[in-house]
């Protein structure tokens, strides 16, 4: 079994090399629950530029001084094909509350754990 987080992870007074990947920072960024924490429903949609690292199965999202590092429908897809593939007991979340309306990290899972791979 995996956890999938259905919140980011984020940082203020990011400078702006590499898209803001792997620069330093001032401190966690602004968040709904707790400094450095947002849900995904926020995360989805705050301005600023979304990028993807194929390599590594990551994404971020960086507004100029803020990064933040989250799942979205296809990173958590990946992830649940991932399971599968693997034979694992399944995935958890945490929390459903924190997906948007129309559930689109929670149909990512279903839609993952059908995949067939080629």
């Amino acid at each position: 079994m995996i956890g999938i987080p259905y919140y980011g992870r984020g940082w203020t007074g990011v400078g702006p090399a590499n898209k803001g990947l792997y620069q330093g920072s001032s401190g966690p960024a602004a968040g709904t629950w707790e400094a450095g924490v947002e849900d995904y429903k926020v995360l989805k949609t705050k301005p600023g530029a979304r990028y993807r690292d194929l390599a590594h199965g990551a994404n971020w999202l960086y507004d100029g001084a803020n990064w933040w590092s989250y799942d979205d429908p296809v990173t958590v897809a990946t992830k649940a094909l991932y399971v599968r593939l693997r034979g694992l007991g399944g995935t958890m979340v945490w929390s459903l509350d924190s997906d948007d309306a129309t559930g689109s990290l929670t149909t990512a899972i279903d839609r993952g754990a059908g995949l067939t791979p080629r």
